[in-house]
């Protein structure tokens, strides 16, 4: 033995001081530094030997080394990457008793940590219990500061971000929060907390209910079930609701709310539907503080603008204000609240062109006497058979006479741009049958049939009798244009004095 030692001290130069070498037959010991020069040394090698028991150093053979600017850090040395393997597959359907809850360590710190058998990762600083064995979900992630991943390939990336829900909940951001089931979170303190597949996306943005998502700084989407809640602040809690803009609030069943800052009605159903309900908001308030609407349309197709709905459906559209058109308004009755009361109104407008009631003296008459009627006789009717009563001021037709065979009309020369009002008819009726009193106008360069402007048909009664007739349309008299005119027809056979005209008065004002 102590051959084969001087022989190596020989070999590699081995140099000591006497007195700081011990030697026996089974070790050898210094007391300083041992040099083994000349055999390849180096920096960070190690000594080994060949199959002859020849020394050398050498430069380790693993794939990790310590590299890096503070010379502490770990280097993988391999081009072609690393990578970890599980005995077995963590499938799906694993659970907590297939693969019970592990960690290398528990508590806080800053670590990585790869769990092979949990299928997680976790990445990044902790200060309690989120890294904690039991707070590690299957096929989970979570980096950041407290990042917590509970669930079933659930996902925390950030500062406090929270992802608990029983399974795929995703929260990326400081202080947000995912749970229930496949939720999702993004933003700082964005909350998605409904049943399952909620979304809220922004800064406190909260999503909850069943389906709910929300978009936008603080938008709010808190109905039962699909409410959708676009931009800053808004809120929709009715179910199926949507709110867009800013600070609209959708609180009625399938509403819609769009705009600036509109103010819900507050008795609105979230969860049924009801007729009278808002359909859809359109906002146009200038704060939280001041909300209001520029128009609600209920479910029931009422129509308000800048006034708050009602139960009533007497009007679909409802203004709160005046009403401006360019073009005509049509429709078969205008009412003006600011004429109303009892008895018969006439109106005219104003210089501004408002309806104003009309006084008396701006309402005219003209009338149309019996006796200024001319007959048509057809060829086989004797003039005889048209009866002139004068001092009873009538006109009539011999009794039995066809009424293919006579009628009567009388020219009407009204002033011209008179409004017409009402067409007022007197007439005896004693016996059955009727006549019809019909006011035509024509064009006067065409071959065109009159146009039928109103017409009265008789009714049987005792005495003088009176019906009357509005017109269809707004007539205004042109005289430029038209002439006008008056036809007496019977339905059968005239009846003689039983069947008998008066006269006819047109109500009309400028």
């Amino acid at each position: 033995m102590k051959k084969i030692l001087l022989l190596l001290i020989t070999i590699v130069s081995f140099q000591a001081k006497a007195q700081f070498i011990e030697a026996s037959t089974d070790s050898f010991k210094t007391k300083v530094p041992v040099r083994m020069m000349n055999i390849g040394e180096g920096a960070g090698k190690v000594l080994t030997s060949d199959a002859l028991g020849r020394a050398s150093w050498q430069t380790p053979a693993s794939l990790w080394t310590t590299a890096g600017i503070g010379g502490t850090e770990i280097r993988n040395t391999n081009p072609g990457g690393f990578w970890s393997s599980y005995s077995t597959l963590v499938p799906i359907t694993a659970d907590n008793t297939s693969n019970p809850p592990t960690a290398p360590v528990a508590g806080g710190g800053t670590r990585m940590m790869w769990i092979p058998s949990r299928s997680a990762f976790r990445c990044g600083s902790v200060n309690g219990s989120a890294w904690d064995a039991n707070n590690i979900g299957l096929h989970s992630f979570a980096t950041g500061y407290n990042s917590w991943a509970s669930g079933i390939g659930n996902v925390a990336i950030g500062t406090g971000a929270i992802s608990d829900g029983t399974s795929n909940t995703i929260a990326i951001g400081e202080n947000s929060h995912a749970s229930g089931n496949g939720n999702m979170a993004f933003g700082i303190g964005a909350i998605s907390d409904g049943t399952s597949n909620t979304i809220a996306i922004g800064e406190n943005a909260h999503a909850s209910g069943n389906g709910g998502m929300a978009f936008g700084v603080g938008a709010f989407a808190d109905g039962s079930v699909r409410t959708i809640a676009i931009g800053e602040n808004t809120h929709a809690y009715g179910n199926n609701s949507t709110a867009i803009g800013t600070g609209t609030v959708a609180n009625s069943y399938y509403s819609v709310a769009l705009g600036y800052y509109n103010s819900p009605i507050g008795a609105a159903n979230a969860t049924s539907w009801v007729s009278t309900d808002p359909l859809l908001y359109i906002g146009n308030g200038q704060n939280a503080g001041s909300p209001s609407n520029a128009m609600v349309i209920q479910k029931n197709g009422v129509v308000n603008i800048n006034t708050t709905p009602n139960n009533s459906t007497t009007y679909r559209l409802r203004l709160g204000g005046s009403m401006s058109a360019t073009g005509t308004v049509q429709a078969s009755v205008l009412r003006s609240t600011a004429l109303s009361g009892s008895g018969e109104r006439h109106v005219c407008t104003d210089e501004s062109g408002n309806l104003i009631e009309c006084s008396t003296s701006q309402l005219s008459y003209y009338n149309v006497s019996a006796l200024g009627f001319h007959p048509i006789l057809s060829a086989n009717t004797p003039s005889t058979a048209f009866l002139r009563i004068v001092e009873k001021a009538l006109i009539a037709f011999a009794n039995d006479t066809k009424s293919a065979d006579a009628y009567a009309f009388a020219p009407v020369e009204l002033p011209d741009g008179a409004y017409m009002g009402k067409m007022i008819m007197h007439y005896i009726q004693n016996t059955g049958g009727n006549m019809t009193l019909t006011f035509y106008s024509v064009e006067k360069q065409t071959n065109a049939v009159g146009t039928v402007e109103a017409s009265i048909s008789s009714a049987m009664g005792s005495g003088i009798q009176e019906k009357q007739t509005g017109f269809d349309k707004n007539l205004v008299i042109d005289n430029s244009k038209f002439y006008y005119y008056l036809k007496l027809e019977a339905s059968s056979n005239w009846q003689g004095t039983n069947l008998a005209l008066r006269g006819v008065i047109f109500s009309y004002s400028k």
